[in-house]
Order: structure tokens, then sequence, then C-alpha cells
């Protein structure tokens, strides 16, 4: 059966955690600091539903025999026009994970391609990508699609 591009509904939760967690596991091993450790929880179902039924959050999902294969968390996002920048709307791609065993096999391009069919459809003129510095696979894709980096967030940590 050949992969298809869906709505996440609220029986994929289960799946979703799971692929989630790779990358969490990816985010914790590469930001300790940052992420708590896999003992201390994580992700609940709970948070996912009330993340799910937010109007502003689109949850996508690649999909083979009803296995989930790949997640792709869709925001929509309002700039609001000051003196300085121009009001703008924008669809930002919080989250793209693939499984694992599923990588490098078009899937990932299949999500960001139902990225690109929502953010026209929405009449938005650009996809804004949030990716880990650490996550040079992620931003090497990224780059092969034609993604510019737009600004960069750089920390000073104070208790090192």
């Amino acid at each position: 059966m050949d992969i298809y591009v869906r709505r996440a509904e609220r029986g994929d939760v289960p799946q979703m955690l799971s692929l989630l967690e790779q990358l969490d596991a990816l985010h914790r091993k590469s930001y300790p600091e940052r992420f708590n450790s896999h003992k201390k929880g994580g992700r609940s179902p709970h948070s996912l539903l009330k993340e799910m039924v937010k109007p502003s959050s689109e949850f996508w999902l690649a999909v083979r025999s009803r296995k989930v294969l790949g997640l792709a968390i869709f925001m929509h996002r309002q700039v609001t026009q000051s003196s300085l920048v121009k009001s703008d709307n924008f669809l930002l791609l919080d989250m793209l994970v693939v499984g694992e065993v599923h990588r490098r096999k078009g899937i990932g391009k299949m999500l960001i391609k139902q990225a690109r069919k929502r953010a026209e459809e929405e009449g938005y003129s650009r996809i804004v990508v949030k990716v880990y510095e650490k996550n040079q696979g992620a931003i090497e894709f990224y780059e092969k699609l034609g993604c510019k980096t737009l600004t960069r967030n750089l920390e000073l940590r104070l208790n090192d």
C-alpha cells in the first residue's frame, strides 16, 4: 500500500507520541541542559490532544496501512504591523519527525509538500521552519529543499 498524508486524529496519539519520543531523545542528547531526562516524563496524551484542538495548529501524518511513519506540526502565525515591520501571516513548521527506519524515503518531503499546500491555501507567502542548531541532518534536509537561514537565536548560559 502507498504512503499518503492526512490530518491526525485522536486515535493517532499513541503512534504520534512514539514518533515524538524519537525527536525528544535527539533533543535530550544534544541539549541535556535544556531537556528533562526521559525518566521525568515527557509528553502526555492529554497535552498532545490539547495542542491538536487549537485552531492555530495542524497535525499532519504520513501513513501507510494505518501505521504512522511521519508527523508534521504546523502553526498559523500572524505578525501585526508596527512602525518597523510589515504585517505578515505565515505557516510555522514547528516540528517534523519521520520514524528512524523510514527516513530518506521521501516522507519528509511529502510532509513539506503538505505544508506548502496549506500555506498556499491560506494565502501565505512563506513557511518558517524551526530547527535546533545541533540537528545538522534536519538543517541539511531543509536547505536541500531551498530553505535559507532567516534568524539565529544565540544563548549565553549563566550557570556554566
